[in-house]
């Protein structure tokens, strides 16, 4: 807010439209999705004004605005809007971003069933997460992964998949991004209410017991 007050009085577009972006990534994630939308559309208006100049930030806002639509349970605007920032991304060579749209729409897919299509996009993801040296990203496409062996309730794989994940997580001091952060919470409530307490635990520490470059080869193997 204070950003947002200081690019004001300066009258710098790219701060307040940064700032705007940023305020409805936090309402996002305090589940005030009709405010963050309110947000990041005006983010997105400041940055199409700003013509080629205001692409990049303007591709950063839609992809949020996409996790908005997500979350909003509106998955026809979702997709729209994670295909559009994909579309640009790859024209921008921006792999960073570019990794996270891929991998928000393979979220999208998995959810609707469309399993080889997810497995693409989460493939590519991991891919470009490599490439960038993203462990973080690399991470979230195992919790993908698993969230897929979770949708075709194929639950002692998942379990698997997640314990690799969170060994991985700890052995760094970092944790997943929101997005990814909310699926895997998801899918860890239903493996505790589908496996008994002592097969989710013996699947989870085979998991716990694999390096990143066995996890990746496991994830990878049935697809």
């Amino acid at each position: 807010e204070e950003a947002l007050r200081i690019g004001k009085e300066m009258g710098d577009p790219r701060t307040i439209a940064t700032a705007l972006r940023n305020l409805g990534l936090l309402e996002n994630i305090n589940g005030n999705y009709t405010e963050a939308r309110t947000f990041l559309e005006q983010s997105l208006e400041i940055w199409r004004e700003l013509g080629a100049a205001g692409k990049t930030g303007s591709t950063w806002t839609l992809i949020f605005l996409g996790d908005v639509a997500h979350n909003h349970s509106d998955p026809d605007w979702a997709r729209s809007l994670y295909e559009e920032t994909v579309a640009v991304l790859r024209e921008l060579g921006d792999l960073n971003f570019l990794a996270y749209s891929v991998r928000r729409l393979a979220q999208l897919y998995w959810q609707e069933g469309r399993y080889h299509d997810a497995i693409a996009q989460l493939q590519e993801s991991l891919n470009r997460n490599q490439d960038i040296a993203d462990p973080r990203g690399v991470i979230a496409c195992l919790a993908g992964f698993a969230a897929i062996a979770t949708a075709q309730e194929q639950f002692q794989r998942a379990a698997q998949l997640m314990g690799a994940a969170e060994t991985q997580l700890a052995s760094l001091g970092i944790r997943l991004l929101y997005m990814d952060r909310m699926e895997y919470e998801r899918n860890l409530a239903l493996l505790q209410t589908e496996l008994d307490e002592q097969t989710l635990k013996n699947f989870w520490e085979k998991g716990n017991g694999m390096s990143l470059e066995e996890a990746i080869a496991f994830a990878l193997e049935k697809n």
